[in-house]
Parts: structure tokens; sequence; C-alpha cells
């Protein structure tokens, strides 16, 4: 008799042949899945009714699709006699990361940037190069470094000056804000002001804005003094080269001040003449057109680690008063150290 596993039958005691079913045969196994995501159904798909981006497709924010590591070939067996040279290298690296975190994180902790000062502050060439004076102490920058106001209007020829009618007469311990105005690669006239000082290093500032007192009918002198203190006396004089030569590319040209945050400003146009300098003094002149002789003279001197900025507008201004504002606050810093 046949095994109930076979097909071919078997008889039963009656002596009839009977037959099994037949198994049906095993399935194939299944041919191997590829790794990463399915492939999509074979097609057709229906139409895209919203909108097409141009443009190659990019990962979300973040490491994005990496393509896989290749993988390293087997390592060699390092000879015995070379472990103490992998580990003399590998504790210079320890000691060289060290002295990079140190060189690249330590220095003034001011909340103002010291960015562009790091590189300047070491000689190229220490052979020839002069060394570097030490900075000005930061305990110059008191409120009487500036002019007082008497002091201030006999420098700049008006009877009195009073505080502006926009900052009052506080002296300010923060750059100007500057608004944008049309020929804004040329923003020269507010002293003291963001555009000029941005990425430069400065780490403190006095400022103060006065003026004439307003009287109908007649033009206000506008008068502006500031210090601004450097980390060190190269971060200084390099920031009053880079202003020289701005003022240079903005001179003998016709520059719009409108203010274009205001629609409601009109256009102020300013004629700039030539940059000059005397006794470490820059200094330029802006003529308001069809202002009647009004003018806007701008200075800057560096003494060591700090700048002294002026600004005064008005008619008939003092053919020194540059040198009359800037002089007398510079005699202050060299009694001050």
């Amino acid at each position: 008799m046949n095994t109930p596993g076979n097909d071919a039958g078997g008889q039963e005691p009656d002596g009839r042949t009977v037959r099994l079913p037949k198994r049906p045969p095993r399935p194939p196994p299944p041919p191997p899945q590829p790794i990463g995501p399915a492939a999509p159904p074979p097609g057709p798909y229906p139409p895209q009714t919203g909108p097409r981006h141009a443009g190659p497709h990019l990962p979300p924010p973040g490491m994005g699709h990496l393509p896989p590591l290749p993988t390293a070939p087997p390592r060699r067996p390092r000879p015995p006699w070379l472990w103490p040279v992998v580990i003399t290298s590998v504790a210079a690296v320890v000691i060289v990361a060290a002295l990079g975190v140190f060189v690249f994180s330590g220095g003034d902790s001011s909340q103002q940037a010291d960015a562009g000062t790091t590189a300047e502050s070491a000689p190229t060439d220490t052979a020839s190069s002069e060394p570097a004076a030490e900075p000005i102490p930061r305990s110059v920058m008191a409120d009487g470094l500036l002019l007082s106001m008497p002091d201030a209007a006999k420098a700049i020829g008006v009877p009195t000056l009073v505080g502006s009618a926009a900052a009052g007469d506080k002296i300010y311990q923060k750059l100007a804000s500057v608004s944008p105005i049309v020929d804004q690669d040329c923003s020269i006239l507010a002293a003291a002001g963001d555009p000029s000082y941005e990425g430069s290093g400065w780490n403190d500032v006095r400022l103060q804005f006065l003026s004439t007192p307003r009287v109908e009918g007649q033009s206000t002198t506008l008068f502006d003094q500031a210090g601004v203190y450097f980390r060190n006396g190269a971060a200084a004089q390099k920031f009053l080269d880079a202003t020289k030569a701005h003022w240079e590319r903005c001179s003998n040209r016709s520059l719009n001040f409108r203010n274009t945050d205001d629609l409601n400003d009109v256009d102020s146009f300013f004629n700039v003449g030539p940059v000059s300098e005397d006794d470490g003094i820059i200094k330029i002149t802006l003529t308001q057109e069809g202002g009647e002789g009004y003018a806007c003279r701008r200075a800057l001197k560096a003494n060591n680690n700090l700048i002294i900025e002026m600004r005064v507008c008005g008619n008939n201004l003092p053919a020194d008063v540059e040198a009359a504002v800037i002089n007398p606050i510079n005699e202050k810093i060299e009694a001050a150290h």
C-alpha cells in the first residue's frame, strides 16, 4: 500500500482501486527585495493637477540624503617600532588644537564683535616693524572725554549749544542709527554711523548730538562729536584708512540724502568736495545744493586705539573748525594716560 504522501493511489479492502488527489506544486521562492524604498508600481498614473516647481528637488534642511561611505580597505598591521612616532604625532596634534582654541576663542569679552582685528594685532614683519604702542586704557572713555557744550560752542563759532531736538544733550554709548538714503553706497554724512563702523572691531563709544536753539526763519547749526574705542591701534588705523578711501570714492560728486524709508521725504542733494588731511585729521566738506552756503564738515583723527569724530553743519563755519574740535579732545586723551 502506498503512503499517503504518494499520488499513485491504493486499494480498498474490497479490491477497488482508489486514486489520491495530487498535491499542488510549491510556489517558487520570492525574488530578493532591493534595500531601500520600494519602487513605485507600474503605471499608468493619473495626471498631476497641482503646481509644478522649477529647478531640482532639494532635500529638507539638515543633513539631506548622503551617499554611502566607501568601505575602507583592510588595514595592514603596523610595525611595533612605529607606535612611539604615532603617539608623539597625536600628542602634537592635540597640543596645536588646544593652542588654536586659545588663539581664536580668547581676547576681548566686549559685546561688540572684534572681527577683522585679530590679524592686524600681530605684526607681519617682526624684524623690521616697531613694537606696537600699548593701547590706551578704556578708562579714558568717561563722560568728560567730549567737549562741554560751552567749549563746543566756542569751537564751532556759535553763541550757545543745546541738546538736539531728537536726542537731547545725552552722551550715548552706542553708535548712531542711520536711515538708508538714495546714494546708500556713500552714506557719509552722519558721524559715528553704523554703516561705517560695522565689522571694524570697535568696542566702546561716546556720542553726543547738539545744535543751536531753533529759531523760526533761521538755519540751525548741528554739531555731533564722538570718541570710539578700538581694541588696539592697528584696528583704529585700519578703520581710519578705510574711511579715507571710502570718502575719496564719494568725493567730487553729488549725493542724494533723501531717506528712502520715508515716503514723504524730499530729495536733498549735497555736493561733495575733495578729501584732505592736515596733522593727521582727515576732512571732507559736503555743501547743500540751493542751501545758500549751508555745508557739513566731517573730520576724523586716530590716536592709538581711539578714533575722534566730529560733524558740524551750518552757515559761515570757521575755516579751522575741524581742528578746533578734535585737538582739544585729543589733548584730553593724552592727559588721561
